[in-house]
C-alpha cells in the first residue's frame, strides 16, 4: 500500500526523483529476473531459447496424440525399462543445465497454485499444482506468453497426478522432473520426455505398487541410479538422454525405454 502522507517528502535530503528511483530499485531488484541473474543463470539454456514462440504449435501436435482425458493417465506404466550400452561421449559434447526456477505461489485450488516457475527467454514458464496428499490430483497446467498468443494456459495431461520440479530444454526434447508426495508417507520421481517433434510423453520408471496401495521396489529409476538429478546436466546424443551430476552419467532413451549407467571416472564434460 503506498502511503499519501506529504510528510513522507518532507525529508530534506531526498528529492521526489530520489523517492522514485529509489522505489524503482527495489521493484526491479525483486522481479523474477534479477532473482535469476544474481544466481549466475541468467540466460535460456542453448536448446531453450525461442521455446516460449513454440510452445503453442506443440500443443497443437500433442492435442493429436493425447488423451482427452487426464486421468486415463492414472494406471501406472508397468513396462519394464531394459538397460543399453552407454553411447560414445565426445569431449566436446555440449551439456546445458537444468532451467532457473523459482517458488510459485498459493491459490484456493490447485489448477490456480502455481507449483513452480522457469525463467525461459526474458520471461516465465509456469506449472500449476498436479498433485497435494488429500487435497487434489489433476493434471498441472503450463502457463506461459508468446507475442502471437497472449498469455496461454494448456494442461499437460501426460503429467496426470505430478508435480513440475526441474525442466531441462534439448533440441528435440522439453524434459519435465516430476515429484509426487502420497497420503501414507510415501514420495516418488521420475523424468517426463515431451517430444516436441511427435508430441508424445514418455516417464520414466517410478516406484510399483501392490494391490494394497504399498511400493514394492523403491528408489525410482532416477533418484536411484543419479542422486541428485535435480542439478543435472543434460545433453542429446543420438536417441538418448544424457544426464551427468557430479560423476554420475545416466543414459535415458525414452522411445524404446532403456536405459545405461556408469562413472565418468574423473572426465570433464564441457557445457
Amino acid at each position: 500500500m503506498v502511503s499519501t502522507d506529504t510528510r513522507a517528502t518532507s525529508m530534506p535530503w531526498l528529492s521526489r526523483v530520489e523517492i522514485v528511483t529509489a522505489c524503482t530499485a527495489i521493484a526491479l531488484a525483486f522481479h523474477p529476473s534479477s532473482l535469476v541473474a544474481a544466481s549466475g543463470n541468467s540466460g535460456s539454456p542453448g536448446d531453450c531459447e525461442g521455446l516460449r514462440s513454440r510452445l503453442f504449435a506443440c500443443f497443437e501436435r500433442a492435442k493429436r496424440v493425447w488423451y482427452g482425458d487426464p486421468q486415463s493417465y492414472s494406471e501406472t506404466d508397468t513396462v519394464s525399462w531394459t538397460v543399453e550400452r552407454m553411447p560414445r561421449l565426445s569431449a566436446g559434447l555440449r551439456f546445458d543445465p537444468p532451467v532457473a526456477s523459482f517458488r510459485g505461489y498459493e491459490a484456493e485450488e490447485c489448477s490456480l497454485t502455481v507449483w513452480r516457475q522457469f525463467y525461459v527467454d526474458s520471461d516465465t514458464i509456469a506449472f500449476t499444482m498436479g498433485r497435494a496428499p488429500e487435497v487434489c490430483n489433476e493434471a498441472p497446467r503450463m502457463i506461459w506468453s508468446d507475442a502471437v498468443h497472449g498469455r496461454c494456459r494448456r494442461i499437460v495431461s501426460p503429467l496426470f497426478n505430478w508435480n513440475v520440479e526441474a525442466l531441462w530444454c534439448t533440441k528435440h526434447y522439453l524434459i519435465f522432473g516430476l515429484v509426487a508426495d502420497y497420503e501414507d508417507g510415501e514420495h516418488d520421481e521420475r523424468v517426463g520426455f515431451w517430444n516436441l517433434g511427435n508430441g508424445r510423453v514418455t516417464l520414466s520408471p517410478g516406484l510399483a505398487w501392490n494391490e494394497s496401495g504399498h511400493p514394492v521396489r523403491e528408489p525410482a529409476l532416477v533418484p536411484k541410479r543419479l542422486p541428485g538429478w535435480r542439478e543435472a546436466d543434460v545433453a542429446e546424443v543420438g536417441e538418448a538422454l544424457v544426464f551427468t551430476s557430479r560423476d554420475t552419467t545416466l543414459a535415458l532413451w525414452p522411445d524404446r525405454r532403456g536405459y545405461a549407467g556408469g562413472i565418468r571416472g574423473g572426465r570433464s564434460f564441457r557445457r
